[in-house]
């Protein structure tokens, strides 16, 4: 019996460690991988289904719901002129923001699953016509933390500044609100 429970212990532990890259040390030499209540995520996976996602996002919505700023608070009125919430069987799965087009031409684009924000895109030039090369920052999220940086190198930053990733996740959440409270 011990010899099963022996051998079964070190079949996972070597799928673990596969899974992990192969890497028995505590620190990841994968720049990839971030932690997640212990265990190691695979960033490259995160990002390639959260690409998937954000492709069939935009394929499937493509009228929202556009909501005026003048009413919300003024924070929100100052920055963005209008924002467009688009939905997917009752769940807000993409969300945009315009600005002022007086003042800037920056839009700032959130993607969820499960009502979970997945993705933050930034355009500085979001009245352009809508390519890879437009897309100034991206920002990829798994369960509400933050797991890559992707610059208009297309090279992903791994050391993200906690503040900008974590603002996009507040104003993600707050517009999620903004849209819960709209009369049906």
């Amino acid at each position: 019996m011990n010899y099963f429970l022996s051998l079964f212990a070190a079949v996972m532990a070597g799928f673990l460690l596969l899974s992990c890259g192969g890497s028995t040390s505590s620190e990841s030499s994968a720049p990839a991988a971030a932690e997640e209540s212990g265990v190691a995520v695979n960033a490259d996976s995160v990002v390639a289904a959260v690409d998937l996602l954000r492709r069939t996002a935009e394929a499937s919505t493509t009228s929202g719901v556009e909501i005026p700023t003048d009413s919300l608070r003024e924070k929100i009125r100052q920055k963005w002129a209008r924002i467009h919430f688009y939905s997917d069987n009752g769940q807000v799965v993409r969300i945009k923001t315009y600005p002022h087009e007086s003042i800037s031409k920056r839009t700032e684009e959130f993607y969820f699953e499960n009502g979970q924000l997945v993705l933050a895109v930034i355009e500085d030039d979001g009245s352009a016509s809508r390519g890879e090369e437009s897309i100034n920052k991206m920002y990829y999220y798994n369960n509400g933390k933050p797991v890559r940086e992707v610059g208009s190198t297309s090279e992903g930053e791994y050391t993200i500044k906690e503040s900008d990733a974590e603002e996009l996740l507040q104003e993600a959440r707050e517009y999620l609100d903004i849209i819960a409270r709209q009369p049906k």
